[in-house]
Order: C-alpha cells, then structure tokens, then sequence
C-alpha cells in the first residue's frame, strides 16, 4: 500500500477558544462593501460584525458545496478501487480531507454560535443540478471543481496572510489551504486526462452560467446576511454590492487561475473571454 500523506484532523488542530468575538474574521478588503460609501459609514462594531457574518457565509457555501463532492468521490470509489491501490488511496485521502473540512466548518458555527447565529448563504441552484446530472470523473465534473477549488484556494490565501485576525481563523485558512492547493493539483491532472482535445462547444455553455451562479453565490450575499449582521437597509446593501467594481474586481482575481488552465484547453467559462 501506497504511504498516506501525514494528517492533521482540523476539529482537534484547530485552537478553537481564540475565535475572539472582538476581533474582524476576514480582511477589510474580502469585505463585501469594502470601497463603497456604505462602509465608510459603518461604525467599528458593525464593521466587525460584517466581517464575522460574511467569514460565516464563506464556510457555509464550502460545507454546502463540499457534500456534493463528497457524494461524487463517494460514487466513485468503486472504480478507484478497481484501479489499482495507488489510485484508490489517492483518493480516499481527498475524501478524508473534504470530510475533515466540513467537520471543522460545523465546529466552527459551534463556537461562533454566540457570536452569530449560522449563516446559511443563497445557494447556486444551477450547481446543485450540474452536480446531479454531470457525471462523476467527467472532463465537465473536473472543470466544476477546478473553478470551485481555485476560488477557495484564493480567498482562502488572502485570509491566511492577514494578520489582524483571530488566531483561530487564521488556522482554520491554513488547513484549509494546505488541502485545497493539493486538490487543485488533482482536480487539473484529472482534467488533463479527461478533457477532450477540443472540447464540445456545449461544455463553455453550461460552465459560463454555472461559474456566474457560483460567483454571485460567493461575492454578492442576499439580503438576509446584512439583516443578520445588524445592519439597516439591507435590501438596499445588497444592490449596492451587485455593482461595487471592487468586488467585481476580487472575483476576477480570484477566478483568473482557473479561466486560465481552462482557456488554454479550449473552454472559455467567462463570458466576452
């Protein structure tokens, strides 16, 4: 048998006593209002506040979004297995990893839980149907978690090099990243042996809604998110942060790796791109 990777169960590596209620949970700048006038207006308190509502939302969307993977790796393991003990352990090392991920974001709203209550973020409708239907291994299923994978991995990267977070936040980041830019790595060999040559023009157009879903999902919150930060006019938010260039700009960003590595094999996943 293949040697395992060394690993850290994040419920038990995590320091979970410094999630301090009195410090932000994400940067000024992963911030939804960030750059506009409406967060210059807040005060300290509710700045923090947004910060821990939206760092709650961004753990919510993985916990969501992972038990859909796990459910295809899952489907999946009997071929693994059939293939050979190298492959197989490759992958149940990924499940291993996605399941330690969720169990740590369901003990982190444990412990915020008298901070905020948990965030439950909309949810890209598309994606979940894409999940049902895509099948597992698919050139198509491997291009979903790229986008998804990478994502993660950039925001995830801007938390872990701040340093005027709680301690436990930037260990939960750590973690995280650590497994995230492993399974980026798997998810662009898979499609490296999955993706046709030249991939069917169909394939671009299920990818551009589905990416524009996931990132509405990820940068722009309902209302609800500001109401239960404690914020006024949360309707009013909401719209204001569908149109902030700043926010605009960060999904780019953190898309970029990803629309890259997928370019380059003939599926464009932005649109005009």
């Amino acid at each position: 048998m293949p040697a395992a990777r060394p690993y850290r169960d994040p419920v038990t590596a995590i320091a979970w006593e410094t999630l301090d209620p009195a410090l932000p949970w994400l940067p000024d700048d992963l911030v939804s209002l960030a750059g506009l006038p409406e967060w210059a207006a807040l005060s300290p308190a509710e700045r923090r506040r947004l910060s821990q509502a939206e760092f709650l939302a961004m753990a919510d969307l993985g916990l969501w979004l992972e038990s859909h993977l796990l459910g295809h790796l899952g489907r999946a393991a009997p071929r693994s297995f059939a293939g050979g003990a190298r492959g197989y352990a490759m992958e149940l090392e990924e499940l291993r990893e996605e399941a330690g991920h969720s169990l740590m974001f369901l003990k982190l709203f444990d412990n915020a839980s008298a901070t905020l209550p948990r965030i439950r973020p909309r949810r890209p409708l598309l994606a979940a149907a894409f999940a049902r239907l895509v099948p597992t291994g698919s050139g198509l299923f491997w291009a979903a978690v790229l986008i998804g994978e990478t994502v993660a991995v950039e925001l995830t990267r801007r938390i872990r090099h701040s340093p005027a977070l709680p301690r436990a936040v930037g260990e939960i980041a750590a973690l995280h990243l650590a497994d995230e830019v492993r399974h980026v790595a798997l998810a662009r060999r898979r499609l490296a042996e999955t993706l046709p040559a030249r991939p069917h023009p169909l394939a671009g157009a299920l990818l551009r809604p589905l990416t524009r879903q996931f990132l509405a999902a990820c940068f722009h919150p309902a209302p609800a998110l500001y109401r239960t930060a404690g914020l006024a006019r949360p309707e009013a938010l909401a719209c204001a942060v569908r149109r902030n260039p700043a926010r605009a700009a960060l999904a780019r960003a953190c898309l970029a790796p990803a629309s890259r590595f997928l370019a380059r094999r003939g599926l464009e996943i932005e649109s005009g791109g």
